[in-house]
């Protein structure tokens, strides 16, 4: 195997296989054999297609030989989140009830990613339809961090960001409507980035509405500059998605190119409300500062107020979207498939059987009223956006998850809900801001990571800045041992 091709950025994997220097072919067999040797303990693919990958590594190392260029991510593999569709696999959502859910088409960025050279190596793991922080599914189990046996991912992109992490991807391919992308970011010790709302496409039938509330799709990579060159490859208009924005013509690997300077950056430690580990506030206290020395920028401490508790940013009234959506997909799976969800608490959770009938009991008043609370939240990150370049907060209040739990019951000494309390991520899905999380440094042993939001359509200054920390505090050592 040739492992120095598992541990490679995208970035240089692609110039190499332009170049010449590796072939397709020879990338593919080393990232199989690396999903061969580390999948079994990290749970990261539900699926892999090996004669596919091998396949269009052959077609496109025939395109190399005649001088075509495949494209400026030539040979570079991506694993793509169970809950997107790759034309002619089963899109099983993370459960075994829909085996059979075989894609009939590309999504939009998937399409894309092919368009620009990628090779698909497979479906990579996630809870069923999405809905946890922390991924385990009835197809593949639990998806471990690479970082410490009997800890999770996160979620609900852990097999991405499992899959980056380990080697046994260059690039992950997720969704985040609360986190699910940074999240297993920072667990797994590698860039997850969530693009302002539209910039990638997201095109879902039959309702092409429903990811209106903030649910993003985004990428996961090793470096910052690969979350650009991915950026690049997917960002742009697609019509069968209402909310898709038109072309930038901006080039994201371009903006992290060279440090941003005299920032003026918002610092919060715990957006107000969260309990947030002494140890995981002082990586990133650390890595905030090494960032404002390479940048020779500034970093204010503001109070953020939300105007809401903890209890009350995550009370279930003011998030009642979520089981009204859950038995909206109960009934759509019923009427698609012949198969009732509520039936199978076995398989998907009794919590998941729970959110669907409270879904039902919703009235529409309710459910439109959150849109106040949800607003709320914006207008404080306008008034933030108004005064500070950029906000920096941890991505995460722990730096690791055991596996069998849902998230931590305590914080140091201080009980928190585990369902909840415990990720600094879903305030950024209302309004769409771009937000990157990092890795800012270890806790015994796990990764940490740090967070940077920006202002709507401020993309490249949020990866401008990730690559500056990147940087200015290397993290590529982080994988050597894994």
């Amino acid at each position: 195997m040739n492992k120095s091709a598992t541990s490679m950025s995208a970035v240089t994997l692609a110039e190499k296989v332009r170049s010449g220097e590796l072939s397709p072919i020879e990338v593919v067999e080393a990232y199989l054999e690396r999903i061969d040797e580390r999948d079994g303990s990290v749970g990261a693919y539900i699926s892999v297609l090996e004669e596919r990958a091998r396949s269009a590594a052959g077609k496109q190392t025939e395109q190399l030989a005649e001088g075509t260029d495949p494209g400026p991510l030539a040979g570079v593999p991506v694993g793509v989140k169970d809950i997107v569709d790759v034309e002619g696999v089963p899109t099983t959502q993370g459960t075994s009830l829909l085996a059979e859910n075989t894609a009939q088409s590309d999504d939009p960025a998937v399409a894309r990613l092919r368009e620009k050279g990628s090779l698909f190596l497979g479906k990579t793991n996630t809870p069923a339809f999405a809905r946890s922080a922390v991924t385990e599914s009835d197809v593949a189990g639990y998806c471990s961090t690479p970082f410490g046996k009997g800890y999770n991912a996160g979620g609900s992109s852990g097999g991405s960001a499992a899959a980056v992490a380990a080697g046994m991807a260059a690039i992950g391919y997720g969704t985040d409507g609360g986190g699910s992308i940074r999240i297993p970011a920072s667990l797994c010790g590698v860039v997850g980035h969530k693009p302002t709302f539209g910039l990638i496409p997201w095109v879902d039938r039959p309702d092409a509405f429903a990811h209106a509330r903030g649910n993003h799709v985004g990428t996961i990579t090793r470096t910052v500059p690969d979350a650009g060159l991915a950026l690049d490859a997917v960002a742009g208009p697609d019509h069968g998605d209402p909310f898709s924005h038109p072309d930038t013509n901006q080039s994201y690997l371009s903006a992290t190119e060279e440090d941003p300077q005299g920032l003026d950056i918002a610092y919060s430690p715990d957006l107000g409300v969260f309990p947030v580990a002494g140890a995981v506030e002082a990586v990133v206290e650390e890595a905030v500062s090494s960032f404002a020395d390479a940048t020779s920028s500034t970093v204010h401490r503001p109070d953020i107020d939300f105007g809401l508790t903890l209890e009350e940013l995550v009370e279930p009234k003011y998030y009642n979207w979520g089981p009204v959506h859950t038995a909206v997909l109960a009934e759509r799976v019923a009427e698609e498939h012949g198969i009732n969800l509520t039936e199978h608490p076995d398989l998907l959770g009794e919590s998941f059987v729970e959110s669907a009938q409270e879904g039902y009991e919703i009235d529409a008043v309710s459910y439109k009223r959150v849109n106040d609370i949800h607003t709320q939240i914006y207008d404080v990150l306008q008034d933030l956006f108004a005064e500070y370049d950029l906000l920096v907060t941890p991505t995460l209040s722990i730096s690791r998850v055991e596996n069998g739990t849902i998230g931590p019951d305590t914080i140091d000494g201080e009980s928190v809900d585990p369902s909840t309390d415990w990720f600094l991520t879903f305030p950024f899905n209302f309004g769409g801001p771009p937000a990157l999380s990092v890795p800012a440094g270890m806790v015994d042993g796990f990764p940490v990571g740090l967070q940077i939001v920006g202002q709507r359509f401020s993309d490249d200054l949020v990866l401008a800045a990730g690559a500056a920390l990147e940087r200015a505090r290397p993290w590529n050592h982080l994988y050597k041992e894994l």
